[in-house]
């Protein structure tokens, strides 16, 4: 292992120490360090191997901590940091069933703060559908928004 290997994978321990990565996430943080292409893949390779980057269990985990927004802005953040559509769709398949019943707990947290469009539209910005978010606010807003 040469010095550039050393250093590109010292810093790649160091980031991983701080929170969990995706390998698109690693790859971009070791080119802007200027690491070569070739130190990086190799580094990515073993950081892999070792099961320190895990994109599977990253999309996961993703989706569990963050409860309170609807499975398409999970989903288009995944994207965003590089996770596979195989991947993606595995959280689809776990998470999506449950859209409906996290939109109506959010629906009904806010009913008595706020008016029915604005209830629609924050759930609109988390990512809900529109047929769990038309669902959750005839179930909670029948009178009372």
């Amino acid at each position: 292992m040469n010095e550039e290997e050393r250093n590109a994978k010292a810093f790649a321990f160091k980031l991983l120490a701080k929170r969990a990565y995706t390998r698109k996430e690693v790859m971009r943080k070791l080119r802007h360090k200027n690491f070569s292409e070739d130190v990086s893949l190799k580094v990515l390779e073993n950081l892999e191997e070792s099961g320190l980057i895990d994109d599977k269990f990253y999309a996961a985990c993703f989706a569990q901590t963050h409860q309170e927004w609807g499975i398409r802005r999970i989903l288009l953040e995944l994207r965003k940091r590089g996770i596979s559509e195989e991947h993606i769709e595995e959280v689809k398949k776990t998470f999506g069933e449950e859209e409906f019943a996290k939109c109506l707990k959010l629906a009904s947290q806010w009913r008595e703060h706020l008016s029915r469009e604005q209830i629609r539209s924050r759930l609109i910005r988390r990512g809900f559908n529109s047929s769990a978010i038309r669902r959750a606010l005839d179930m909670t807003c029948e009178d009372a928004c």
